[in-house]
């Protein structure tokens, strides 16, 4: 017999009766037990193979290019909608520093990455915000860029790094999948103006990436005394909009319900949706007209839509431009400071990047920056 289970044995175990058999077989499961010896089971088999499977599926490096910092500028630059940003850094990370209008996609984590070497899932499950998940299931046709902290060359990548994981996955779920070279780091010191960096936000303050509800622990935020962001549930809770005084409410959603002023509440709709074709610098206008309808009587205002992310932030941003004539970065800082989980998307980013040249080339037609 084997050394790998010693088998101590006495007469009472020859005995020839159901109770010997069921005694011989009790001691050897028992001293397997104690002994470190495990056989391989098929589930552990079919991780190992699955892990392999996608560590040597190497076809992706002749397909992925490499795209540089001067290119990307320009294509955000320039309002060019083609294109997805996809931070595959920690949540952490991503909220203290992060190209504008990128969705955070963590790869980092041990879950994440057994998850992305088992190529099973739809990408957009590994995003933590709704917005998020909207953008990449309607990114059809899109080139999707995925950037890291510092990769520059793609031979030199292992299969087991965070962003091989991802990019293989892109590319198996047949996505038109590019890095951005030299990652955030190059990027930031080239464009300083199209990211975002805060020193602080602390870690305390930042919803948990394992949790698939973080962004609901976060409630309405006050943006300045009177303004307030917040999602679909804080719109909905009456109780919460008396506590905090809030009389007016601005939904910028399509599809969540359009309730009916009472109880003394205002509220108002603009249909938008979380999407690189919707047009939302449409409703800046009508949005920045209710705001200031609410501050001049002295009311509170919440915006929302249904996380509290895109839409809302956008809307937000832009007011502050508009309001306190604050240049984008500024106003996305301040936001990003008392609700870090905001991300609008590229197509707003690009809108907002419009609004802010519009302001620019025409201050006259705004008010001097008011008081608050």
């Amino acid at each position: 017999m084997s050394g790998a289970a010693q088998v101590q044995l006495s007469p009472s175990m020859f005995e020839f009766s159901e109770g010997r058999r069921q005694r011989l077989h009790l001691t050897l499961n028992r001293n397997f037990c104690c002994n470190g010896y495990r056989p391989s089971s098929p589930v552990h088999k079919k991780c190992r193979m699955d892990t392999e499977q996608c560590n040597n599926n190497r076809n992706w490096i002749k397909q992925v290019r490499l795209v540089n910092s001067s290119e990307l500028s320009d294509r955000l630059r320039n309002f060019r909608k083609s294109v997805v940003l996809i931070d595959c850094r920690s949540f952490l990370c991503y909220n203290s520093n992060h190209i504008l209008g990128s969705i955070n996609l963590n790869s980092t984590d041990r879950i994440n990455r057994r998850r992305l070497q088992q190529c099973k899932l739809p990408l957009w499950d590994f995003v933590t915000s709704n917005e998020g998940k909207e953008v990449l299931k309607n990114c059809c046709g899109k080139e999707i860029i995925v950037y890291d902290d510092n990769t520059t060359d793609l031979d030199k990548l292992l299969s087991t790094n965070s962003i091989s994981l991802l990019v293989n996955a892109f590319y198996n779920q047949g996505y038109n999948v590019s890095i951005l070279k030299g990652g955030w780091r190059e990027f930031y010191n080239c464009n300083r103006d199209l990211c975002f960096q805060s020193d602080d936000i602390s870690p305390s303050t930042v919803p948990s990436p394992s949790c698939d509800n973080a962004v609901e622990t976060i409630h309405a935020c006050p943006i300045l005394p009177f303004l307030y962001l917040g999602n679909e549930k804080d719109a909905a809770d009456l109780t919460t909009l008396k506590r905090l005084g809030i009389t007016y409410v601005l939904n910028v959603t399509a599809d969540l319900p359009d309730h009916q002023s009472a109880d003394g509440i205002k509220f108002k709709r603009l249909p938008a949706s979380d999407n690189n074709n919707q047009n939302l610098k449409q409703y800046f206008q009508a949005a920045f007209e209710f705001i200031d309808e609410a501050r001049m009587k002295n009311c509170n205002v919440l915006v929302h839509c249904q996380a509290g992310i895109s839409r809302s932030a956008t809307i937000i941003i832009g007011y502050l431009m508009h309001h306190k004539l604050m240049n984008l970065i500024d106003a996305y800082r301040l936001v990003k400071r008392k609700r870090p989980i905001i991300s609008p998307n590229l197509n707003f980013m690009g809108q907002l990047f419009e609004l802010e040249q519009s302001l620019k080339r025409s201050p006259n037609e705004c008010d001097k920056p008011r008081a608050c």
